[in-house]
């Protein structure tokens, strides 16, 4: 009788110690996976950086920076995409575009889409700052911090290395951008797209010459300037008319041609041998008249 008991009470002890362990397993075993410390670490990981808004900032290429740069205040970035400067310095200067967007406006230039702006603006490292200001681009050499290019904009940028803003040819654009595209493999359907490009763009160059040409012939005529322009050419064939003439003024009472000859030296020299064989013959002469005398 007491073996049965003990052995019932094993077994209850049995189930007890299984239900409290497999209770510590469902309620126990996902406290074990720290998943409120996971959880934070994958959002870390998949969250993405916050978006910078440069929506103020106009990208600028050979076909559009003209266009915009003919009338305000900008300030340039000149970037290459791969450049770590680049991008650390690109939320600084979309900060700027907000802060000065009342005074200034702003446009960047990828130099690596458009080699031939690198050139013509003289870019030789990257990011590049410029001011155009009145037609002549300030270089900002700086910290690039919001601070020091305030700064700049206020007073600095007149003790500044400056350029006049480098103007070029449409045409001569589209030439060199065709080059640069042949360089890098152009093909020919997209060659032959942009010669016939070019060649629009010629045209309308020559008719654009044309049309200024006959506005200015048809509405601009100025009375003065042309009499004055018609008196200054009848001078001119006529002061032609007198160098073919050979009329000369001159101070002297003597011809032109005894003034040329008094500068001669060959005149001198003949002079010289003139009057030694007159003096040779004056003797001669004398001799002669001696030798009569005695004979007589």
């Amino acid at each position: 009788m007491k073996k049965s008991l003990f052995f019932i009470l094993t077994l209850f002890f049995i189930c007890l110690i299984n239900i409290s362990v497999s209770q510590d397993v469902q309620v126990g075993g996902a406290g074990n996976i720290p998943q409120p410390s996971v959880q934070p670490q994958q959002d870390q990981g998949t969250q993405q950086p916050k978006k910078i808004d440069d929506s103020l900032v106009v990208n600028l290429d050979t076909h559009n920076i003209d266009s915009h740069l003919s009338s305000g205040i900008w300030m340039i970035k000149f970037f290459a995409p791969w450049c770590k400067h680049s991008q650390e310095f690109h939320k600084t200067f979309s900060e700027l575009s907000h802060l000065l967007k009342e005074h200034i406006k702003f446009g960047q230039v990828d130099c690596i889409n458009d080699p031939m702006l690198l050139h013509r603006f003289e870019i030789t490292a990257y990011p590049t700052l410029k001011l155009l200001y009145k037609g002549i681009l300030y270089e900002f050499q700086g910290e690039r911090t919001v601070q020091q290019i305030v700064s700049f904009l206020e007073n600095g940028y007149k003790s500044a290395d400056q350029m006049e803003y480098p103007l070029i040819d449409q045409q001569e654009i589209l030439k060199k951008q065709l080059e640069l595209q042949y360089r890098d493999g152009l093909t020919a359907e997209q060659a032959r797209a942009i010669e016939d490009q070019i060649k629009r763009k010629q045209n309308e160059i020559e008719t654009k010459k044309k049309q200024k040409q006959y506005l200015e012939d048809e509405h601009d005529h100025d009375e003065e300037r042309e009499i004055r322009e018609y008196n200054e050419r009848m001078n001119r064939k006529m002061n032609m008319v007198d160098g073919m003439e050979g009329v000369q003024p001159t101070n002297s009472t003597t011809s032109p041609l005894i003034d040329s000859i008094k500068d001669s030296k060959l005149v001198y020299a003949l002079i010289g041998s003139l009057a030694t064989g007159l003096v040779f013959m004056i003797k001669k002469r004398i001799n002669r008249k001696s030798k009569f005398m005695k004979i007589a």
